[in-house]
């Protein structure tokens, strides 16, 4: 036990003479959304989307050049308070809003869904593609709690 209790204490006395020696580096930080609340990213290829308080922003990944910035006066989005975004298999974007929709973005445009018709109240929250090309959000808002899917145009509650 003794010799065990040595041999412990002087790996860890080397470990730490050699943590001690290594340089100390600063990482490097770039802020590319200074202008909104950032809530949710999903990357896509290349690209990384983001969902914010002021709209649906999409970015280069590797560069950080802003490549859209979505908004409710510029596009088919109906709101800009957007909570969660995700992209499925077939490279459609899907966002949910605090205004109880859920947006699609595909072949260019936008179109949405309002989930206010399938229940009082629902606050749209986060969104989880799956395999068929469909996703599922979770929704909850008072006594209404739950998940919809939603694949091509049916919506399941």
């Amino acid at each position: 036990m003794k010799n065990l209790t040595l041999v412990l204490s002087f790996l860890l006395g080397m470990a730490g003479a050699f943590i001690q020696n290594l340089p100390a580096q600063t990482p490097t930080f770039t802020n590319y959304l200074t202008y909104a609340d950032t809530r949710s990213l999903a990357f896509q290829g290349t690209n990384v989307w983001a969902a914010t308080f002021s709209g649906v922003v999409r970015r280069d990944a590797g560069t950080g050049a802003l490549l859209d910035h979505f908004t409710k006066e510029n596009s088919g989005l109906v709101s800009n308070d957007a909570k969660f975004i995700a992209v499925d298999n077939a490279g459609t974007v899907w966002v949910t809003y605090n205004d109880h929709f859920l947006g699609k973005y595909s072949g260019g445009s936008w179109s949405n869904i309002d989930l206010n018709a399938y229940g009082t109240g629902l606050s749209s929250g986060q969104i989880f593609p799956d395999p068929s090309g469909g996703v599922w959000v979770a929704f909850g808002a008072y006594a209404n709690f739950g998940v919809l899917r939603v694949l091509g145009n049916t919506v399941t509650h």
